[in-house]
């Protein structure tokens, strides 16, 4: 039987790792196939082995690039239903793995663990608290258009209040050169096409802009309020979450994702807190439907503040324990 190789030897025989910039290769047509394999599938390794790069390369650029980075997220967003999916089915189905005793399989059993996806979709929710990378995911083919054409904000939004402004159109669009010269309308001879809406300069809304100038008495651009909302009962009439109907999902609402009463979050919070030795509902009761009990029982007594909060079992696990 021949020697393995130690893995040292193998690490040297590997070809040196560049620290240096990108070699100029992931150019924006190849950062949009890779946004676009992201946002169908969701995993960043497979997106960037799907259009032949390094995911090193991708996350390099996602470093490096601020554009590129909003995107990114916006296409994880977009991807957010994959993720849904694969979660309500492991839910429903389990998980199959092998049963090893004395290094041999001996059965086959089905698990249900479904916490590191509900904590994937947790961190998916943080994302939504950016408005431009909300707005980006919300109109995510015509943004992704837009970022192809080299426009870096392709989803501008509002600084008060996080609405969707006009989107910026690019200056050959805007010049007409994007059309045949055969398309021109009748007005095409008395001078160039109307141009797209402007961005306010403030990078306000109309809405904003306007309420800002009658503030300050001037028909133009107002400073900046020196009164901004800083809690949620500042802000009057909000959109209630849909998750925990508090205003999570307002953008002027001083909140967290700590304060969102989503299940997701809340499985999460938990957990982050369980000590290490401490065992897992699903290492106590296999069964879906007992760990789920379990789980539940322990969240309620977690949130209430109880003092070992993981020993906490339902009302049939003491009773079975009993008889």
């Amino acid at each position: 039987m021949n020697a393995l190789t130690p893995l040292p030897t193998l690490a040297e025989a590997l070809p040196p790792t560049s620290s240096a910039a990108p070699d100029g290769s992931f150019t924006r047509p190849r950062q949009v196939e890779f946004l676009h394999a992201l946002a169908a599938c969701g995993a960043v390794r497979r997106a960037a082995g799907h259009i032949g790069i390094s995911y090193r390369t991708a996350y390099r650029e996602r470093r490096a690039n601020p554009a590129f980075r909003r995107a990114w997220d916006a296409a994880l967003l977009s991807a957010r239903a994959l993720s849904e999916d694969v979660l309500a089915t492991r839910a429903l189905d389990g998980v199959e793995e092998d049963v090893m005793y004395h290094g041999e399989v001996v059965a086959t059993r089905r698990r249900y663990d479904a916490r590191l996806l509900l904590a994937h979709l947790a961190r998916l929710d943080r994302l939504t608290e950016d408005a431009r990378t909300r707005a980006f995911a919300e109109d995510y083919e015509g943004a992704l258009e837009r970022f192809a054409a080299g426009i870096d904000d392709p989803a501008p939004v509002c600084e008060q209040c996080g609405e969707a402004l006009p989107v910026p159109v690019p200056a050959q669009a805007q010049a007409g050169g994007g059309g045949e010269a055969g398309d021109a309308g009748p007005d095409a001879a008395n001078g160039p096409a109307e141009a797209a809406p402007c961005l306010s300069p403030s990078g306000l809304c109309d809405k904003c802009d306007s309420a800002r100038a009658r503030e300050s008495g001037e028909g133009g651009q107002a400073a900046p309020s020196e009164t901004a909302p800083d809690s949620a009962a500042d802000i009057g009439p909000f959109e209630p979450c849909p998750h925990c109907g508090g205003p999570c999902d307002d953008p002027d609402a001083v909140l967290g994702p700590r304060d969102c009463m989503w299940l997701g979050n809340r499985l999460e919070r938990m957990y982050a807190a369980r000590p290490r030795h401490a065992r897992k509902p699903h290492e106590i009761m296999p069964d879906i439907r007992d760990s789920g009990d379990i789980e539940w029982a322990q969240l309620l007594a977690f949130e209430d503040g109880v003092e070992e909060w993981w020993l906490v079992m339902p009302d049939w696990f003491e009773e079975g324990m009993g008889e």
